[in-house]
This record gives structure tokens, sequence and C-alpha cells, in this order.
């Protein structure tokens, strides 16, 4: 076998890649002159010569001369048609200490080899119908030869054949009569004519089957009776061998002939011609004789039927697949054998996966193993994902057979079944019971001192590591506890200035004690290296900004490597990786992230990395981020740029020295513990040495650049009003170009003990319930921004600390509306919310598998259909929308190709860009087509993302919605990929009035509204009382009441000064709760 890849070293532009495939395609399928990888790549460069070109660097054929190259092996053969299968046969054995060995194969110029135990034995090519291979060493070891068989367009044969001692066996008689008692005596010895004792001899046919060991004189005597005229088959092997050392046959004569003949069908799925197995099948039988022997073996097989006429019907049941050997025979007469293949065939799988109330559940993994196997060791033969309905479909058909089912589904028991797939259409049920809850507490303590720590706690599911819920531990005895369904989660307990611990833990009980102990550290640092050396040239014209670039080896990692050794000489603990060898996971085990880019031209260059460090840091996580051409690649991503970079626009390259800003010189980064100048000179070598940037509203300036005196320069995000520490530091340049070595440590050191400074925890509190009108508390992400995440257990209660200042509180379940409310937190103050979600109801949704769901293409490129290029599939199903086929998938030139989407209230002659969420990741330059400058969706993203557009505005419209798609005029890319689409809206309906008899509760009211209503109720207890306001989206629009009354009667009149519209008041008492329906006018 070989392995070869083919690629350029540094990059290339798509002219020269054009011209060295011309090179390479007209010697291997115009012109044939070369069949391997070498060859073609030669000639392939021989062309980019002939091409010639000058100018930049990048531009000669020098250039990409030395750029392209073969690693691996440069003679693998190349198919340049479809393989063709070869005819082979050889020996049954090959004998110690052979010279040669002969294989037949079915063409000339084959090269046949010859390996076992790491040597290769021998190699030729087939002539004239053979390939004599000589043998070099001869083999001296027993064991598999193996035998390998190629030419240009043949599919590679692999076999392999047996190496044994022959040694000579002498059989005597070796022809014996049918139906009488022969005595046989098998004499064995080996190549130098000594005896082999011990030699298990065995002797079988249809009717005989004997056996017997050898004895000191090599020989052993059988006494055989065999009924019918057959060859019987003669096999021996030596004491502690897996193999036979020989076979021979023990011819049986004087049989009469005679003739049969059989027909097979599977009666039940109407097969002919073959079985298949777990299937009855009928074998019919017909002879020229009356009365006869039925054998049947093999799959599972082995039977022995007489029949008295000259016809019978043998009903067999095979259990595996394979060929079935089935022989007719009676005495003294010879045996007729067939061969039956015993074929598979198959079924298809669909189905539905429920709870226990036979509600549906949705996203649940199926996976169907071969029966009986080790899930450890073995791949699922199929694996499926029920839809929002609860239903799946396999899309391929399986075998018939026996499959074990395996389902682990979060919130619910394993599940484990097995179940036959039987031929043609199968339907199944598979019913979850919901999980139990079990209560983890403990505690969380300083190692060596055992002081409380307040940690925060985050519990990730270990089947998606998925972020599940988020607690804290009491700053005064470090105590938690947290409500979770059983299954397996990854706990990581972190505190500030202590070695973050991470512990699996699993909920299979009422309570779990989990202490956790960390070990104490100033600081706990990651730095990510994600500069490989990538350096070049750029333009930014009229239409776009590209670049050429190069690699230089010499350059990868500066900055990491120099932060690391100024912030180890502090004493701070840290580690440094490369950053295809991190994840998002790995970073919550440290209190800092320092993600470098220092002075390379393709920084971030994975979409992963942006979308990872996007997730960091809106759950809070610390950052500094450094690099000089970050803000020239991202400030047109929006989301990464607004949200990590803090960025509006670039500017300029080569912006001149940092100066520090008028009021900051008390800054902790200019003045604790060091102090650093209010000029900051830069040795500046190339574009990646240096951005000018302009801020978001939300971050501020530390150092602006000379030139440009709005722009960082080095900015400040900071999460809180608390002004000792920030959540992010941006140094929008290479950090190795500031020209004094002192100043980079005082610097960095600085901005390090900055972002580690502690802050006093938050002094106020959000929290409140979450619940669906119609479900119930449970499962509800209820998400803080900025801030965390929590599910809610049955009490649908969340509770987040934070400091004052401006938040937005976000419910979420799959299949309902989200609501979003935002807030505004003062110092000390506890605001309670009630969040209500309403289900989604549906007036559009479309997966595209049996038609096009009425979408109208324009232009050339849009197709409905299966993909062939791009994703590997659909995201549901087989078939979607994509730009030229050969939730939302794209692969296309970043900024020169996009796409968005857009809406017309009057039938086509306007229309508006949407917003999506999460927001397109660019804007198109001037030079494409379509779309020119307009927000899209761009670049490489080879997963699928689910995107929201809010209607709201439309509401009553009637509407023509549009997916637009535009391009510049060269680079090929696979383009822009949709399916499941779906319009939704949410109403808050279906919640039923329940008065139980200890609360009266009554609404005067006739609507419509106009400015107040009349509450009264009656409280048997001490009850807290709410009074909430929603509209249709489920939002909360106002809070009329919340107040703890002793019991007693009371009534309440409430002003309306909400704008005309639908509402819903909701009262709460203790666990009582009632929903009215408000109808406001003005």
């Amino acid at each position: 076998g070989a392995v070869a890849y083919f690629g350029s070293a540094p990059s290339s532009y798509w002219v020269w890649d054009d011209t060295l495939q011309i090179g390479w395609f007209r010697p291997l399928f115009i012109e044939p002159t070369t069949t391997f990888i070498g060859g073609a790549t030669q000639l392939g460069l021989y062309n980019v010569y002939e091409w010639g070109g000058t100018g930049a660097p990048w531009t000669t054929p020098q250039y990409y001369y030395e750029a392209y190259h073969v690693f691996g092996d440069p003679s693998m053969d190349l198919y340049t048609l479809e393989p063709t299968e070869f005819v082979v046969s050889y020996p049954d054995i090959l004998p110690l200490g052979a010279s040669s060995f002969t294989i037949n194969v079915d063409t000339d110029s084959a090269l046949v080899a010859l390996y076992m135990d790491g040597i290769l034995y021998g190699v030729a090519y087939s002539s004239g119908g053979q390939a004599v291979v000589e043998l070099n060493p001869p083999p001296t070891q027993q064991g598999y030869m193996y035998i390998t068989i190629t030419k240009h367009n043949y599919a590679t044969y692999e076999d392999s054949v047996l190496v044994v001692l022959p040694g000579n066996i002498e059989v005597e008689p070796d022809t014996i009569p049918v139906a009488q008692t022969t005595e046989v005596t098998v004499t064995i010895t080996d190549t130098a004519g000594a005896p082999l004792q011990d030699v298990w001899v065995r002797i079988n046919g249809w009717g005989v089957s004997v056996e017997g060991y050898t004895n000191s004189y090599g020989q052993v005597m059988l006494s055989i009776f065999p009924p019918y005229g057959e060859p019987l088959v003669l096999k021996g092997r030596r004491p502690g061998e897996t193999f036979d050392v020989f076979t021979d046959t023990i011819w049986v004569i004087g049989a009469t002939s005679f003739t049969a003949g059989y027909e097979v069908e599977v009666p039940e799925i109407g097969l002919t011609g073959s079985l298949t197995a777990y299937y009855a099948g009928d074998i019919t039988i017909t002879t020229s004789i009356y009365g006869f022997f039925a054998y049947a073996r093999g799959v599972g097989i082995d039977t022995l039927v007489y029949y008295a006429g000259d016809e019978g019907v043998l009903t067999v049941i095979p259990t595996s697949y394979g060929t079935l050997r089935l022989a007719v025979a009676d005495t003294g007469y010879e045996v007729i054998t067939y061969e039956i293949p015993v074929i598979k065939v198959y079924g298809t799988i669909e189905g539905s996966v429920t709870d226990t109330a036979g509600n549906p559940i949705p996203e649940v993994v199926i996976r169907g193993y071969p029966h009986g196997c080790d899930t450890g060791l073995v791949d699922p033969v199929f694996t499926l994902i029920s839809d929002n309905d609860g239903n799946f479909t396999l899309a391929d058909s399986v075998a018939v057979d026996w499959y074990d089912i395996y389902i682990r589904h979060f919130g619910y028991n394993p599940f484990f079944d097995s179940i036959f797939v039987a031929y043609g259409g199968n339907f199944y049920t598979f019913e979850l019971t919901p999980s139990l809850w079990g209560i983890v507490y403990g505690r969380v303590y300083e190692e060596g001192t055992d002081s409380s720590l307040a940690a925060t706690i985050s519990i990730y599911r270990v089947d998606n590591n998925e972020l599940y819920t988020q607690t804290n531990s009491d700053p005064v005895t470090g105590n938690y506890s947290v409500s979770l369904p059983y299954f397996m989660y990854r706990f990581r307990v972190f505190a500030p200035q202590h070695i973050p611990v991470v512990r699996e833990v699993t909920v299979s009980g009422d309570s779990i004690n989990e202490d956790f102990k960390l070990p104490p550290t100033i600081g706990n640092i990651l730095i990510v290296n994600d500069d490989n050396g990538t350096r070049g040239a750029k333009v930014k014209d009229g239409f776009s900004k590209y670049k050429f670039t190069y690699n230089d080896p010499s350059k990868v990692g500066e900055s990491a490597q120099e932060m690391e050794a100024i912030l180890v000489a502090e004493g701070f603990n840290v580690e440094r990786v490369n950053s295809n060898a991190t994840n998002l996971d790995d970073w919550w085990n440290y209190d800092l992230l320092i993600w470098c880019d220092g002075d390379d031209h393709d920084p971030l260059e994975a979409s992963q990395y942006r979308d990872w460090l996007i997730d960091y840091v809106q759950a809070g996580g610390k950052l500094l981020i450094e690099g000089g051409e970050i803000g020239y690649d991202f400030d047109d991503d929006v989301e990464f740029a607004r949200n990590v970079l803090h960025i509006v626009d670039w500017e300029a390259d080569n912006a001149g020295p940092l100066v520090l800003e008028s009021d900051m010189e008390d800054h902790p980064i200019v003045s604790t513990p060091y102090s650093v100048p209010s000029t900051i000179s830069l040795d500046y070598d190339d574009w990646g040495d240096e951005d000018a940037l302009v801020p978001t509203e939300d971050a501020y300036l530390v150092y602006h650049t000379t030139n440009y005196t709005n722009c960082a320069g080095i900015l400040v995000y900071d999460n809180n009003p608390v002004p000792q520490s920030a959540q992010i530091v941006f140094y929008a340049l290479n950090f190795v170009s500031i020209s004094d070595s002192t100043m980079r440590h005082n610097l960095l050191a600085n901005t390090v003990y900055y972002l580690l400074a502690e802050e006093p925890p938050p002094p106020s509190l959000i929290h409140g319930i979450a619940s669906t009108c119609d479900a119930g508390r449970e499962g509800i992400k209820v998400t803080l921004i900025p801030g965390g995440c929590t599910i809610t257990d049955t009490s649908g209660r969340f509770a987040f600390p934070v400091y004052p200042g401006r938040y937005a509180l976000c419910a979420a379940k799959e299949g309902y509306a989200t609501v979003r409310v935002d807030t505004q937190v003062g110092e000390y103050d506890t605001v309670f919310i009630e969040l209500m979600l309403a289900p989604y109801h549906t007036l559009y949704e479309f997966d595209f598998e049996t038609s096009n769901g009425g979408f109208i293409p324009h232009g050339i490129l849009w197709e409905w259909g299966t993909p062939t290029v791009g994703p590997s599939a659909a995201h549901s199903g087989e078939r979607l929308w994509g730009t030229d086929l050969d939730d939302e998938w794209y692969d296309i030139e970043n900024r020169w190709d996009g796409g968005n989407v857009k809406i017309s209230t009057d039938g086509g002659t306007s229309w508006r860009i949407l917003d999506t969420d999460p927001y397109y990741t660019g804007t198109a330059s001037y030079g494409n087509a379509g779309i020119p400058n307009e927000p899209c969706f761009t670049g490489t993203d080879t997963t699928w993302h689910k995107v929201m557009c809010d209607l709201t505005p439309y509401a009553g419209d009637t509407v023509i919605i549009k997916f637009h798609f535009g391009s510049d005029y060269s680079i090929t890319e696979a383009g822009w990929y949709i399916d499941d689409v779906a319009i939704k809206y949410a109403i808050l309906t279906g919640v039923e009035e329940t008065t139980p008899a200890i609360t009266r509760f009554d609404l005067h009211v006739t609507n419509p509204v106009v400015d107040r209503i009349k509450l009264q109720y009656e409280l048997p207890t001490k009850e807290c009382v709410s009074i909430t306001l929603y509209n249709v989206l489920g939002q909360q629009v106002g809070s009329m009441l919340h107040k703890l009354y002793e019991p007693g009667r009371y009534e309440y009149e409430v002003p309306i000064k909400l704008p005309a519209g639908v509402y819903f008041l909701r009262f709460k008492a203790g666990e009582y709760e009632a929903m009215h329906k408000l109808i406001v006018i003005r």
C-alpha cells in the first residue's frame, strides 16, 4: 500500500494552481504518458515553468516550483478509469522451504508481492497468465503469507496462503469400495523420512466421520464404512498447531449414479432461487430413485432427513448469511451436492420516541449495534436522531437481523432493547422513562488552610460537553447544593487565584456529597499560540481586502514564548499550547486566557476559534488578546468584532507609536505594580505589527495610535462597573514589536495583575421563576447577559448575583418562543422577574424531502436536491436547497461571496435585509455582484447553524422572504446551503384557571379595558402574592405587586397605562396560580 498527499507548503494563488492542474490532467487523461503521482507532479511543475510569470515573489515560477510538494510515496499509482477486478488462483498451501511460488493471474504485467512477518519474500510480474515469484529467502516459519497484486486501473487484490510443513503422506488403500468396511492405514513422515507421532488425522464426508492419532511409527489405522460414493477429505494437524499440515483425498468407488434436482423459495417474502437468514425456506428436492437422504449444513444448520419417495421438501431457517451446502444421497449411490446462497435481504426502519405519557421526544440519538456485540469495540450499524415530532426514519435499509438498541438521552433513564428488523417496512416505538432527580451537595475550600471559598461550580453534561447549569458556593461556609436529573456530569469548580478542579459525578441517588479542595495560586494562566509564522503583504482597495502570504518558521509563536517567560518569572502558573491543540472546555480551568497571534498574517484562521472566543467571553471568561492583524481581518465579522475585540472598524496599519490617553495616567495597566511610559515605541516591520482600530462604545482606550487618536492601540472592555479589574484587554499590535524589553515586561505584567485583580462580590440579585404556560417549569434554560446560565428544576426558580448595571434575561426551551426581559439593577437591589414561555404555533415548516417547499429559484445557482459537494449531508433527511449542489451551512470565499435574508411587503418591488440571530458574519465586498456592501454570511463554516429572524414588525402583512446569495467572478467554493425552514409564532394560550378551595381570587373587569381593573382575593394562610402582566409574546411588561400578606380578604385596584393590545394578567399566591386575558384599548 501507499499514502501520498499533494499540496502547496506556503500560500498559492488560484491561477498557478490551475496551471499546475492542467499539467497534471493532460498526461493522465488526454495524452497518457504517466500513471503515478510523482510523474504527474513533475509534468505539472513543468507546465508551471512553461507558463512563466514575473513580478512579486509570489508570482514567479521559482516560487511555485519550490511551493508544490508530494508528501509520502511518489510512486503511488492513480486510477484513471473504473478499476477492473483480477481473476486469481494458486495452490492451497505454500510448503516450508519452497524456493518459488506460482500464482495464476488473468492479465499480464500485474505486480505480485509475497509478504509475511515484516519480510518481503519476493515480487514478480505476470506473463502468459502466470507470475512465478522467487522466494528469497525461502520461508522457514509456518504462518500466513500475504499476497498482494496490483496493476494500473485494476482493483488491488489481497489474500493469504498457508505456509506449512508438507511432509510425506501415504494412504493405503487410497480408494475404497462403497458400502463395505475397509481398514485404511495413514503413514506420515517428515521430509527426512522420520515418522511424525501424535498427528491428529480426520477423514470426513457426508456419510463418514472418523479420526485418530498417529503412533510412534507415524501410523494410524482407521476402519471406514462409506455408505455413499464420494471423495473423502483426509486432513492432519500437528500437536499445538491451529492449522492443518496436509490435506488429501480418499476416493469411494463402485457407487451407482443417479440424477437429482432442487428448487428453493422463501414463501413469506416471495424470494426464489436463494435463502435468507431468519426466514423459513423450502428446498424441494426431486430424484430418479425412491428413498433418499437429504443433508443440509452451514449457516447455523446441520440436519439430515430421509424421504421415502422420489421427492421431498426440506424446510430450513438459516441463522447467518453465507452458503448452505446441500447433499442428496442413498446407500450404494453417489452423492450429489449443491451450494445454495443465503443472501442478505433488507428492511427499512422508522418509528417514534415518546415518554411514558406518549409525548414525543425530539433530538434523541438512537444507536443500533449488531446483536450481542461489545459496544466498546464495535461501531453502530446505524444511528438515528428523532425529529421535532419524535419521529425517526433510516434513510438506507439494513440487513434483516437482530440489533441491540441503545438510547441515552438527557433527562431520561438509559434505554436498551433488542429488535428484529424484518424484510420490508418496520415500525418501532421506543418509550423512555423520565429520570429521577438527586441533590449534589458539598463544600468548596482551600487546600492547606481549609478556608471556605466563594467558587463557581459549572456543571457539564458528559454526553455532549454542554454546560447544563451553574451554581455558587456560599462565601462564608463554602457550602453549595444543586438539584440534577440522574445522569453523568462533569463538575468544574473555580475560585479566583486557585487552580480549578474538574471531576466527573454520576447522579444516581437522592443525594450525593461532593467536596472540592482547591490549591491556591497567584494566577492560573493559559497562553494559546495561534501564530504559525504566516507572513506576507496585503492590499485594501475599493473592492475588498486581500493578501499574499508565505510561511516563516523562525517567527512561529514569538509573542507567546516571550509572554510565557515574563509571567513565569512573575510567579504565575502558566501553560502554553498551540491553537490546534486546545478547545473551549480547557479554558475554564484557568483564571485568564491569553490568545497570541503576534505578527501572523492569517490570525484566527479557523472559524471555530472565533466561535469559542465568543462563547468564552459571553460566559464571563477573562481574556487578553494580542495581534497586529486580527482587527484588519475581522472588523467585518460583526459578532466577533463587537463581542470579543470590541471594535467597529479598521482604519490603518503603521499608525505610529502608542500614546497614553490623557485621563489614564493612574490606570492599573500603566501604573500597577510597574510604571509604563506614556509613549510606547514600536519596531514596525510589516503589516502584521500594528492595527489602528475604532473601539465600540462599551470599550475604552488606554493607548491610542499617534496617527489616529481615536483608535486603539490598547483597549479595555469591562463587563461590570467595578473598577478594580476588567474582562477583556486587546493589544492591537504584535507584542514583540514593542521596541523596549523592559516596557514589554511591565506592560504585560500590569495587564495580567489588572485582569486578575479580586473584585468585591456582587451586591445585588436577579432572581425569579421561569415557566411555560402549558408544561410546567422544568428544563428551561435561563441566561443572564452578561453573565451565566442555569437550567430550571421543577420549581422553575433561578438566581444570579450581579453588580449594578443593565442586564438582559433570556428564557428558552425547545418548542417555545424565547423570552427576553431587559432590566436595570441598582446597588443592593433584589429584582424578582417571572418569565412565561409560550409554545410555538407553525405557519410554515418544510424539510424539503418530498418537495421544494414552494421556493422559487432566481438566477442559475439555486438548486433543490441532494448535495454532492459542500456538506456531507442535509441537516435532516437527504434533500435541501443549495447553490450548485455539485438550519444553514456555508463554504464561500470570505467577503467576496455571501448570502443574506431579505423580506418584501410589496410583492417583491422593494426589499429589506432581515437581522439574524446570530448576526451575519461579515459584510460583502464592493466587488460582490449580488449584495455589495451588505451584511451577510460569508467565509467558511462547515457545521449547520440554527438562525432566527424576528418577523414581529411584519405581523399582519403578506410578505415574500428571499435567501439572497451574491458572488464575484472568480474562485469557486461549495456555496450556501439551507434546510429545515419554518415560520412560527407564539401566543400565551391554553392556561386554565384552577381555584383551590383554600384560595379565592376574583378579577372584576369587562373587556375591553380602558384605564383600570379591580381585583379581589382571599388568603386562608400567609402567602406571598405576585401580580404580573405579559404581552402576547410572553414578555413581562409590568409587575403590579409582589408582597407578603397575612391571611384575610383583600381588594386591589390597578391603573392600566399600557398601549392598546392583548395582555395576560397572572396572579400567584403560594402554589395557586390563575391567568386572565385583558384587551386594552385607547
